[in-house]
């Protein structure tokens, strides 16, 4: 099982999409050619839905605005170059996760934050997202290597959710049931994702999505049915608040000053 590399919130010195490459896709290629000289007989690679929705809306052309997600899919063609009768080779497009690993950062520390910093109501898009549970990777990891087909790129999503109740979750374990949630135009969002992006420059940094194209995927409801986890990779269903919860808790350990285990490309 592949499961290193950075993610899109990850800031490099441009152009970022070098080091994806260095980090996502030539230990991939390093990854199965080991694997395969061992004689093992099968391998997955957790990728990113991301991929998932560059290739169910070519129309949005997201591989050619956003670094991150050419990367992913460059990763997914080494990891089907390397399939073969002898070798299986699968690929999760994993989505947002929730749930906490005992003793490290979680990955949701910076929406906690931006959520904490929002003293009025909650200003957010339109649109949503789908998710699954630590507990529920886990068992795609199990399924695609017990029952999985080589040369399959499966999108993974079980919970399909718009952001307002997402959000809504968040701020109950936050202790602020009562939140208001108000949805902002698109414009909104990209004026500030120009903001942002001139704070980028200035830094000179990138990021591995141009926040201004990120609209588009942003404000959509990227969902997912869950039929191929549950009917071919075994998956079972699970409690995706609590999850929510674990997350916004060790976020909440983390900003508060407790020291744990980050995920840092060096």
């Amino acid at each position: 099982m592949f499961a290193a590399g950075v993610d899109e919130r990850v800031e490099f010195p441009p152009p970022v999409y070098d080091r994806y490459l260095k980090y996502n896709v030539v230990p991939v290629d390093r990854f199965l050619s080991a694997a395969k000289r061992s004689g093992l007989k099968k391998a997955v690679v957790l990728g990113s839905y991301f991929a998932y929705y560059a290739k169910a809306r070519p129309e949005l052309a997201l591989e050619r605005h956003h670094p991150y997600i050419r990367a992913r899919l460059e990763q997914e063609a080494v990891a089907m170059s390397h399939d073969a009768p002898e070798f299986a080779s699968m690929v999760l497009e994993l989505p947002y996760i929730f749930g906490a690993q005992p003793g490290r950062t979680s990955v949701w520390v910076f929406l906690v934050e931006q959520l904490l910093a929002m003293n009025g109501p909650c200003l957010y898009t339109r649109g949503g997202t789908t998710m699954v549970t630590v507990r529920q990777v886990a068992q795609c990891v199990v399924g695609s290597i017990e029952r999985g087909r080589g040369g399959t790129c499966y999108p993974v999503g079980w919970y399909n959710m718009e952001w307002r109740e997402m959000l809504a979750i968040m701020y109950r374990h936050m202790g602020q049931p009562r939140k208001l949630i108000l949805t902002v135009p698109d414009f909104m969002y990209t004026l500030n994702a120009r903001r942002v992006g001139r704070e980028y420059r200035r830094r000179g940094v990138e990021g591995g999505l141009d926040l201004e194209r990120l609209v588009d995927i942003q404000t959509s409801r990227l969902f997912i049915d869950p039929a191929a986890m549950r009917d071919e990779l075994e998956v079972a269903e699970d409690d995706i608040e609590a999850a929510i919860g674990e997350s916004v808790r060790s976020s909440l350990e983390t900003i508060s000053g407790k020291k744990l285990l980050e995920m840092k490309a060096e």
